[in-house]
C-alpha cells in the first residue's frame, strides 16, 4: 500500500539487474491514491489494475507504461504522457 507515499522524481523504471541487465517494476494492483509522483521515472512499470485515484504524475515519465484497468480518477498529469 503506498496510499500517500512521497515517489517525487524516484527512479521506478526498468531496475538494474547484474549483467547489464533490467527487470521492470511490477506495479499490479497497487494502492497508490493520492503518492506524489511528480517527475518520477516509471517507463515501462506495469500498473495494470493499480488504484491511482489522485496520484499525481506531472512531469513523470511514463513511456511504454501499463496502465489497463488501472483507475484513474483525479489523476494529474497524464495529458503529459510521452
Amino acid at each position: 500500500d503506498l496510499t500517500k507515499t512521497s515517489l517525487q522524481n524516484a527512479l521506478l523504471g526498468p531496475l538494474p539487474l547484474p549483467g547489464g541487465r533490467s527487470t521492470p517494476t511490477v506495479l499490479n494492483g497497487a494502492r497508490l491514491r493520492w503518492a506524489m509522483a511528480a517527475g518520477a521515472d516509471l517507463s515501462g512499470a506495469a500498473l495494470s489494475d493499480a488504484d491511482m485515484k489522485g496520484c499525481d504524475l506531472t512531469g513523470a515519465r511514463l513511456a511504454a507504461v501499463e496502465l489497463s484497468r488501472a483507475q484513474l480518477g483525479s489523476v494529474l498529469g497524464l495529458a503529459d504522457r510521452d
